[in-house]
């Protein structure tokens, strides 16, 4: 899975995640062996600048996958939480059908400004906090107009946007 610190050595930022609702992929219905295929990337929301700055520490996780592959990860932001889902997809005929994979896992995370031993010392860039939700239902990693428009996809997945409209 996804190591709990990353850092931008020898200086930071540092992004630290903590994951919940974690469904690991023993956890879904046995769909025989996955592709060793790199996934692209689907992200919707996170589009504010806080969320444009997590999308890039996410997109920079994986290596570029190639343009014909069929594995899809979904990045999106909910009430500031971000919520990871994979998928395969095909098309039979002529109809796009996906089918989740897993993992499946939920994010909270802190970002610093400076390298990992710094962490009690170090400008907070951002944290979430549960009793930040005083003004109902405000967002910080993305504007609410936003979420319908912002499906971007990363890291090579041009196609990963037509791909998976039925999700």
């Amino acid at each position: 899975l996804f190591p709990n610190l990353l850092s931008h050595l020898p200086f930071g930022p540092t992004a630290k995640f903590t994951l919940f609702n974690v469904l690991m992929r023993h956890d879904f219905e046995e769909k025989g062996r996955g592709s060793g295929a790199y996934p692209q990337h689907l992200f919707h929301g996170l589009n504010t600048n806080l969320g444009r700055r997590v999308r890039c520490i996410l997109k920079h996780l994986f290596p570029v996958p190639k343009e014909e592959t069929k594995r899809v990860v979904v990045w999106y932001e909910d009430e500031d939480i971000i919520r990871f889902r994979h998928h395969t997809y095909k098309y039979v005929d002529r109809v796009l059908e996906t089918e989740e994979h897993g993992p499946r896992f939920d994010m909270l995370y802190k970002i610093w400004r400076g390298p990992l031993h710094e962490e009690g010392t170090a400008e907070v860039e951002w944290v979430f906090r549960p009793y930040m939700n005083t003004a109902y239902k405000r967002c910080f990693l993305s504007t609410e107009e936003g979420n319908d428009t912002d499906d971007e996809p990363e890291a090579g997945g041009t196609n990963a946007k037509k791909r998976l409209k039925g999700l």
